[in-house]
């Protein structure tokens, strides 16, 4: 498919055609590269993305009131990306070229968005930009705007505070009758989000664990970056419980543990600690993930009956990310792990990915401010008692069909981790025709500590569902289409580092997979590539003229716990 759009592409064009080609880099999945053939002189471009995509969204608890925030982010800032000296997973296709940027105008942005959030609005705000609001009477709704000039240097960010704590919900989405019965997008779709709470459990901790923190000290975290390392790891080392024990490894072309095995949490091995956090500086020259992450995974556990849990600190600076995440996968049994991104540009596929391979969490940190509040999320995650035999289980029945049992297709099919006030989203795609009449509900089970806990929320009636139907988009289903290349990806990168042959039938059908679902919903992926041809030649008088542009992948217009973002940017 990826190389059959290719030709496509350029036999459109070598024939006076002008066409465009949409790709993903292979190796950096956040980053993807557009074509445009056989513009006309003096013409105008044009170029309309759609994104589909998660808001980071959390509880914000303290003694007076619970709040929430939703964060939007639109990238604009990636940085260089070293590439390994040896690759275990040999790339299939060309690398991008490096854009030549030639600028005649200066770079502009404009901004503005239409919110629609389930609970009163607080405020709309930024720790950058500045953003004018205009409620509507319920304050559920706000259209914003951006008022300050935009410099391409940091993400565009949107800050939205909410009056009351998320909680746990589901929607529906119908399926499009235009379409095939037994496509993709025909399918009914629904989507669950769960904000589990243990609250009663987590004043215990996991005992017997230990925790290795894999540093970057490459030379890409050269000044704010290591600073942010080396103070993280400092609150890190001063927050561990007694009774932990603690390793830590630093990496840039070589890596070396400070201690011969994970140690005891004491004042001895604390102290030692701290001396080497003083010392840290980037002056372990490139960027090499694996050999540090694989001795991580190696070494013997202390005692029987210890956990692992690695906290893995990057700037993610790399273009062997399908590598780095093909590990981590092949290793989950051994560690759960868990990212902080440093900074700015920080590659939101290696960060985001290997957590959710890992069976973690992930964040980021832009700013000194944030340093307390994600390393302390991030320990008491590493820390919560784990959960086990999680399942999620769909309760639905059709009115219209004598309540007959309606099957469902859960999405992932693996459920993720589960963790206290942390959000959990799943999906269910049912036959074509089968939402209307529709009633039940879906449950979250897990085990804690020998107990079984569980959250269930109900299917919303067809009206439930009027906010979503009103977008041609489908955005549920293409959300839920990305989960599933999600999964496959992670799926097939784990096959490829386990050394199986491409011939591999696993890994045959885990391509085709990859394929089928990625041309079902439009959304590229690393094996796939959208192209279009103008079927009219436009009296072009040269053979070839090619605009490219790269841009990071995000994923926008998002939805969030039943509230909208309609995002309108323009580029100049």
């Amino acid at each position: 498919f990826y190389r059959q759009a290719k030709t496509t592409f350029h036999e459109a064009v070598e024939s006076g055609h002008t066409a465009f080609l949409a790709e993903e880099d292979e190796r950096c999945e956040d980053v993807f590269q557009m074509n445009i053939g056989n513009v006309p002189p003096n013409g105008t471009v044009q170029i309309v993305l759609k994104y589909a995509g998660y808001l980071y969204v959390e509880n914000l608890e303290s003694d007076e009131s619970q709040l929430s925030r939703a964060t939007f982010s639109l990238p604009s800032v990636i940085n260089p990306r070293y590439t390994p000296s040896s690759s275990a997973i040999i790339p299939e296709f060309d690398p991008f070229e490096e854009p030549v940027v030639s600028n005649s105008a200066s770079y502009t942005l404009s901004f503005e968005a239409s919110v629609s959030m389930p609970f009163d609005i607080v405020e709309v705000s930024s720790r950058i930009d500045k953003y004018s609001t205009a409620f509507k009477p319920d304050h559920k709704h706000a259209e914003v705007k951006l008022v300050s000039e935009f410099k391409p240097d940091h993400n565009l960010q949107m800050i939205i505070s909410m009056s009351k704590p998320l909680r746990s919900f589901a929607v529906c989405e119908p399926g499009d009758s235009s379409k095939p019965t037994d496509s993709f997008l025909s399918m009914g779709c629904l989507m669950a989000q769960f904000v589990p709470d243990f609250s009663q459990l987590t004043i215990q901790q996991e005992s017997r664990t230990e925790l290795v923190f894999v540093i970057d000290r490459s030379g890409s975290m050269e000044g704010p970056s290591i600073e942010c390392a080396s103070e993280s790891l400092l609150l890190f080392l001063k927050a561990l419980p007694i009774g932990c024990r603690f390793q830590i490894i630093g990496f840039g072309s070589t890596h070396s543990a400070l201690f011969p095995e994970p140690v005891d949490y004491n004042e001895t091995t604390l102290a030692r600690a701290v001396e080497y956090q003083k010392s840290m500086q980037a002056d372990m020259g490139g960027t090499e993930v694996l050999p540090a992450l694989q001795a991580a995974f190696d070494a013997p556990l202390t005692g029987h009956g210890w956990y692992r849990q690695i906290i893995f600190v990057t700037d993610g600076d790399v273009t062997n990310a399908n590598e780095v995440i093909g590990l981590v996968g092949a290793n989950v049994t051994k560690a759960r792990v868990f990212t902080i991104g440093i900074q700015t540009g920080s590659s939101s596929h290696l960060i985001g990915t290997v957590a959710r391979v890992g069976r973690g969490i992930a964040a980021f940190i832009e700013e000194n401010s944030q340093l307390r509040r994600v390393v302390m999320k991030i320990l008491r995650m590493a820390l919560q008692p784990r959960a086990s035999e999680i399942k999620v289980h769909w309760n639905l029945m059709n009115e219209l069909n004598k309540n007959a049992p309606v099957n469902v297709i859960t999405v992932p099919s693996e459920v993720p981790p589960v963790f206290h006030n942390q959000v959990i989203t799943v999906y269910g795609l049912i036959s074509a025709g089968t939402l209307a009449g529709l009633k039940g509900s879906v449950s979250l089970e897990c085990e804690i500590l020998d107990q079984k806990q569980t959250f269930s929320v109900n299917i919303p009636s067809t009206e439930g569902y009027s906010l979503y139907s009103s977008s041609a988009d489908a955005p549920l289903h293409r959300l839920a289409g990305k989960y599933q290349l999600n999964e496959l990806g992670d799926r097939y990168k784990t096959s490829l580092m386990n050394k199986k042959p491409e011939d591999d039938p696993e890994i045959k059908t885990l391509r085709e997979q990859i394929e089928k679902i990625s041309c079902a919903i439009n959304v590229i992926s690393p094996v796939t590539a959208m192209v279009g041809v103008d079927p009219v030649k436009r009296g072009l008088q040269v053979a070839l003229i090619l605009i490219n542009c790269q841009l990071l992948l995000a994923y926008l217009a998002v939805v969030c716990f039943a509230g909208w973002i309609f995002i309108s940017q323009s580029c100049g």
